[in-house]
């Protein structure tokens, strides 16, 4: 069993004054059997941060639903609907906090992620997580001061992730456009199989320096990237409740439902079926 600590705060006299107010806050470490389901009368009124140290997981949203891995954060507005939860075989582990207040909304139109849910992928970031265990360390004790404190380390915290986000989109416009055009392509094929060579030889570049050039894009080989594609669509697919298992693995390219099935609980964690399953249960 992983460690978990979860710090609820109950609401103070001082906080109608502050332009962000922590109302939870927190740390899993491997948790197996977390998942979250948040829609209707239980959505939450307050923005959620959750920052993917090691491990995997997944969100889902009404839109999609995307893979999360190491070095990626998961963004949540306000009475946003979403659901996420961790990968049985890679368990993730997180530090994570929910705040509220005027500055929520900035840090969300900074995103422009108003009134839906995100995902930043920020690597790793020493400070970040620094200031998040500080955060944590500060409020394990309930005095107005530390708590005060951990408001004011949560704002240049949140700061820290938007310069961040920044760098990485400006990185992203300078790296060769051909990764652009190679994940659109990517998009329009993912009913067929696509080697790498093929890819390689509808943008026009070498191999080798293709595949340098997308890892440092995405964090991914192309053929990895490819399949986190499929599987992504894999899920909204299987939660459709319109085809079959095998249906969607001949859609989605794959030689045999057995080998798209493997890939699938290679992703999520799950085999399809139990996918499945788990996104119909009431929470």
């Amino acid at each position: 069993m992983g460690k978990e600590l979860n710090i609820v705060l109950k609401p103070h006299e001082f906080d109608v004054n502050e332009a962000l107010v922590i109302n939870r806050a927190g740390y899993y470490e491997r948790v197996e059997n977390h998942h979250i389901d948040r829609k209707g009368t239980t959505l939450l009124n307050e923005v959620i941060f959750l920052y993917c140290l090691d491990g995997a997981g997944w969100l889902r949203t009404p839109q999609n639903t995307y893979i999360v891995e190491k070095g990626m954060a998961i963004f949540c507005d306000r009475n946003a609907p979403h659901a996420y939860g961790t990968n049985p075989l890679h368990p993730w582990t997180l530090l994570w906090v929910h705040f509220s207040g005027a500055f929520s909304n900035y840090f969300s139109s900074a995103l422009n992620s108003e009134q839906q849910c995100s995902i930043i992928p920020i690597g790793y970031h020493a400070n970040i997580i620094l200031h998040l265990h500080k955060i944590i360390q500060l409020l394990n004790k309930d005095e107005p001061l530390q708590r005060l404190t951990a408001y004011a380390y949560l704002k240049v915290c949140l700061y820290e992730v938007l310069l961040r986000h920044q760098q990485i989109k400006s990185q992203t416009l300078t790296i060769n456009a051909y990764v652009d055009q190679s994940i659109e392509y990517m998009r329009q094929h993912l009913n067929i199989s696509i080697s790498l060579d093929e890819l390689c030889y509808e943008i026009g570049l070498s191999k080798y320096y293709f595949s340098r050039q997308f890892k440092v894009a995405t964090g991914l080989s192309p053929m990895t990237y490819f399949n986190r594609l499929k599987i992504q669509k894999a899920c909204t697919l299987l939660i459709s409740n319109t085809y079959r298992i095998q249906e969607i693995s001949a859609m989605l390219g794959f030689s045999t439902p057995y080998y798209f099935s493997e890939t699938f609980k290679q992703f999520t964690g799950f085999s399809p079926r139990e996918y499945k399953s788990l996104q119909e249960r009431k929470y």
